[in-house]
């Protein structure tokens, strides 16, 4: 009894020094990347589409979560771009967003995620109502 008590005495001792695995997955809620997410969001509700569009590649391209039935539907930015300019034309006198949370996190290979929570108030034109809504933005890239 002696020997089991000292052999698990032993298993117990050695399973308490294993070295703690670190997850090489990094998340940050500040800096450069975080300020240009944020210039990204007030760029969009101010209608300031100039500096909107800077924060996209050229080539770039978006698909929204709708679009899960065709895999490879997706729209360039400028088609994205037009969309909101006749929204804020025609259908929102005033948009309006919280402080949210932004992170970005980059994975163990270098992927890196932007993520947004952001809640939208708005002012319809056509009933002239205001409608919080809230929206989740999810950004997604690499470096």
């Amino acid at each position: 009894m002696k020997k089991i008590a000292t052999l698990m005495l032993f298993l117990f001792i050695s399973g308490c020094n294993q070295p703690e695995t670190k997850s090489k997955i990094n998340v940050e809620y500040e800096g450069e990347q975080i300020d240009a997410l944020k210039s990204l969001i007030t760029s969009f509700t101010e209608g300031d589409w100039e500096t909107y569009r800077s924060h996209f590649k050229s080539d770039a391209t978006v698909a929204h979560n709708v679009w899960y039935q065709n895999e490879g539907a997706s729209i360039s930015i400028d088609e994205m771009l037009t969309q909101h300019k006749w929204n804020r034309e025609n259908i929102f006198s005033s948009l309006s967003v919280n402080e949210g949370i932004y992170e970005i996190i980059t994975q163990e290979k270098g992927g890196q995620f932007g993520h947004v929570w952001i809640e939208f108030t708005t002012k319809d034109i056509i009933l002239m109502r205001s409608k919080n809504s809230s929206i989740s933005v999810i950004f997604n890239g690499s470096k």
